[in-house]
């Protein structure tokens, strides 16, 4: 009778552990942090098609902080220009544009705000945005997300320099959003950071972008 029971018990406590193994590896799923959502440009011109509605104003500011757009460009008196003043952004520049220039920055760079590449004569690479030169040098901001400290580049260091083809602004500023914070994102930025503007004012004011060819 002592082994039976003794028998039982082992089976009990075997079950009990593996019950507790497998709630233990679920838990452990669950806790897990969720995959970061990635924006394609297809997938945000099909969120295009709610944008009708009006969207929000302090919602896409508090995001363009978020994001540090703040670090490139300036809109209503905050942020730097080593990127475009959304104030002075084209009129003419439609939401898919927007969207694109958001989701893909390297496909069209403003030429004004275009990073230089410096291979100096040492072996060394420095490349970023040029602020200011001088009869011999230049002061170049490497990562205006970091710091916008300017380094000095001295022009006889320089063995050759050239414009690069790829933009100063980051991709995947878009990743981790819901699909209502990239609408009020594109829409701020669409606004040029005017409250005024008839996003926030009248739903489907706004023309319904063309799919891209």
């Amino acid at each position: 009778m002592l082994g039976i029971a003794m028998a039982s018990k082992t089976k009990w406590m075997l079950a009990t552990l593996f019950v507790f193994s497998c709630l233990g590896t679920v838990v452990a799923e669950t806790a897990q942090e969720p995959a970061q959502r990635r924006w394609s440009l297809n997938e945000v011109e099909v969120l295009l098609a709610d944008f009708a509605v009006v969207r929000s104003f302090s919602e896409g500011q508090r995001l363009f902080r978020l994001k540090n757009c703040v670090k490139c460009h300036r809109t209503d008196g905050e942020g730097n220009e080593f990127g475009p003043d959304l104030a002075k952004m084209n009129r003419d520049v439609t939401l898919q544009e927007v969207a694109k220039q958001v989701v893909q920055p390297s496909a069209n760079i403003n030429k004004h705000h275009q990073v230089m590449i410096f291979q100096l004569k040492s072996g060394r690479t420095v490349q970023g945005l040029v602020v200011a030169t001088g009869r011999d040098y230049f002061r170049v901001v490497e990562n205006p997300l970091e710091s916008s400290q300017a380094k000095k580049v001295r022009l006889q260091d320089v063995e050759n320099r050239f414009k690069s083809t790829k933009s100063q602004m980051p991709e995947g500023l878009l990743d981790g959003l819901q699909a209502t914070e990239v609408l009020d994102l594109l829409a701020f930025v669409y606004a040029r950071g005017d409250d005024g503007h008839d996003v926030y004012r009248v739903a489907g004011t706004v023309s319904q972008p063309t799919s891209s060819p």
